[in-house]
Parts: C-alpha cells; structure tokens; sequence
C-alpha cells in the first residue's frame, strides 16, 4: 500500500511528532509499504537549520517544503511560518501520485484539514493522528478567545478532519472524550498513547559523569525540568523556588547545594534565557530537546539520550484549563510533577506525586526532602 504521511517535523528534527511519526514510516517501510512523508525543511525550534529537499531514509521517501523562518518569538511570526508551510505544502502535495491511506498529524495545527480535503478528492483512507487537539489548546492556554471568529472557523476545520478521518488516533481517553463530545463516533476513536524508548535507552554511567562535569553539577543536587518550554508548560513556581531558595535568609547550612537545569525549547524559552540568581542556580540547554518526561530526545545522528539519568530529581509541568468560577485565584490553575528517580535502578517502577497550587516555599519544602539519599533507595518521599 502506498502510505502518505504530513507533518511538519519528521527526522532528524527532534520535535516529539517527528520522533513518533519516524517510528511508524519506518516500520511500516520495513513490511514493504509505499511510505511518503511530507515535511518542512527547517528545523522546528531553530528554523535556521536546514534539512535535505529531499532523501530517503531507511526506506522512507522523505519530501521537505520550505516556510518562512521568522521563529516563534511573537504570535504573527508564528503564524507566517505555519501559513508558508501550509501553502508550499498543498502546491507539493498536487504534485504527487495517489496515496491509499493518508495520514495527517497536528503540526502545524491542523495541518489535517489539508490531509482531509486532498483525502476527499482522491479517494484515499484518511487516517487524523491527533497529537494535539486545535483550537481547544489555543483557547485554554489564552491565544484564541472562545466564541470568537478565529475560534469558531478553527473549530469548524477541526471537526471537517474529524468527521472526513476514517480512523482517529487519541493519546489518551481524556483526549477521546473530548473528540466524542464534538459529536465524533466512539466507535472509529483509537486510543493510542506515545510509547516510550526504553528499546534504545540504557543508563549510560559515563555519560551521566560528562554531562554532570560538562555544566558544572558534580557533587550538586539537580532539579531537572526536561521537556517543552511554553504557556501550557508554565515554569514560574519551579523559578519562584530558585529565587526562593537563592535568598540568604533561606539557607542552610551543610544542605547540598540544589541546582536546576532545564533542557528543551519552545515559545518561553528566550524569557525564560534571561534569568539570573544570585545564589540559586539555574542553567538552561537548548539541545536534545524531548517532547515530554519519561521520552527522549533524538540528535541528528538519531542516538537517544535520557536526561533522567543524570539528575536526582525531575519536574514535569502543564497547565490546566481556565475555567469561570467564582474564585479569580483558581482561573488559570497549574498542576505541576515532581519524581525523584532511583538513576542507578533504571528497571524501578517510579511513584509520581502531582500538586496543584504550590507555592514555592512548599516546592522548596519537597526538593529538601528528596535531597535525603536514604529516601531515593525506597520510595518517592513526595
């Protein structure tokens, strides 16, 4: 069969779409399929690099379409370089052969909408692989007020993918309740959550001791946020617990020295770049970016690196919907994670604690309960 896939990022982009969409074009390459894959040429969080026009890979015919590379620091700059991506992609897209089963994912949002017109017109399966669900994200996270034109002409393109999709894959069963709520049949909704790299990862104890003396963190306790850096990622408590923790009046003494170090990239990562503490350290890496905690990130050699491994604590963060209610301070309410794995026992089942609300005096409270080395060996003390 002949499988065409469209999304913006594909490898050796390490965005976390294009780490799950190289997954399937692969293996569906490996049984003998046709497999396509249109992409776009620049890098999703560094527009400035490049990728081949064209090339195949592991038996996966890769096309790449240019867009502007303005980045993501403003909305409007955003918005020009889905809307490039979007037109060279439908020019392209005219130019190639019949597919028998189209699959469409989230990025740029909804670059479905494309997949399912030319899916209609050609008479192919379409297949709508939903990594994000647009404009309910945008409206949550503040970008698009609901009811408004914008909202309302997105949430139409949506539900046209939603209604055209022969098969809907949703990551989880709070993503498939939302679908079914827009009047999509239950029955064609496939849950289908990210899988994790635990056949490429192993605890690398040398790597652990580069990375840790490359960034100056030997001998430190390191509070690790490793993931996307955006409005729906808020990091402002974890920062408020640096400042917090920086301030003399708040030491102690013989506590080891807490160190925070956040990997990854996206729309806040250049405010958040700006940052300086006195004491509290806080460093920042902008490569092998990973689309969420507990995956990896790929470099352009397509190795896989956990930084996890490197670290004695982890922090994973999203935001929760605004809701109206009668108390302004639970709109826009965080929830936010905080694991403390055992690095040498990589085959450990790890307890996770989720908090709403913290301030950072008790984040600060937690983290010093986790710098007790005795408490890692048995269970999460979160």
């Amino acid at each position: 069969m002949r499988f065409l896939f469209i999304n913006q990022a594909f490898y050796p982009d390490v965005m976390a779409t294009g780490q799950y969409l190289a997954d399937v074009a692969v293996a569906l390459a490996g049984r003998g399929h046709e497999v396509t894959v249109i992409a776009s040429r620049r890098g999703y969080d560094d527009p400035q690099r490049m990728f081949p026009k064209e090339e195949m890979w592991r038996g996966v015919r890769v096309l790449r379409v240019g867009s502007t590379g303005f980045g993501k620091a403003a909305k409007w700059r955003r918005a020009a370089d889905f809307g490039s991506f979007l037109v060279l992609c439908v020019l392209r897209l005219a130019r190639l052969p019949r597919a028998d089963v189209i699959v469409a994912l989230t990025s740029p949002p909804l670059i479905s909408f494309v997949g399912a017109w030319l899916a209609r017109l050609r008479g192919s399966r379409f297949v709508y692989w939903v990594m994000d669900l647009n404009p309910d994200e945008a409206i949550a996270a503040g970008w698009l007020r609901a009811g408004s034109l914008a909202a309302r002409l997105l949430e139409g393109m949506s539900r046209f993918s939603l209604r055209q999709a022969a098969k809907v894959l949703a990551l989880d069963r709070f993503m498939r309740e939302r679908i079914v709520a827009k009047g999509i049949a239950p029955e064609k909704i496939v849950v289908a959550p990210p899988w994790t790299q635990d056949g490429e990862i192993r605890f690398d104890a040398a790597g652990r001791e580069r990375f840790r003396a490359a960034h100056g963190l030997e001998g430190k306790f390191v509070v690790m946020y490793s993931g996307n850096h955006s409005p729906c990622h808020p990091l402002k408590t974890l920062v408020a617990a640096a400042e917090w923790l920086g301030r003399e009046e708040h030491a102690r003494e013989g506590e080891a020295e807490i160190v925070f170090c956040f990997v990854g990239g996206g729309s806040e990562w250049g405010p958040e770049r700006e940052i300086r503490r006195p004491k509290s350290e806080i460093r920042k890496k902008s490569e092998g970016r990973r689309p969420k905690p507990k995956t990896a990130g790929r470099d352009q050699k397509g190795e896989t690196t956990d930084y996890t491994d490197y670290t004695e604590t982890e922090v994973s963060s999203c935001r929760a919907p605004k809701q109206k209610t009668a108390d302004p301070e639970a709109e826009g309410r965080r929830r936010e994670e905080i694991r403390s794995p055992n690095s040498a026992d990589r085959d450990q089942k790890e307890e996770t604690t989720e908090y709403a609300d913290y301030t950072e005096e008790e984040v600060v409270r937690k983290l010093r309960q986790s710098t007790n080395p005795s408490i890692h060996q048995s269970t999460n003390p979160l």
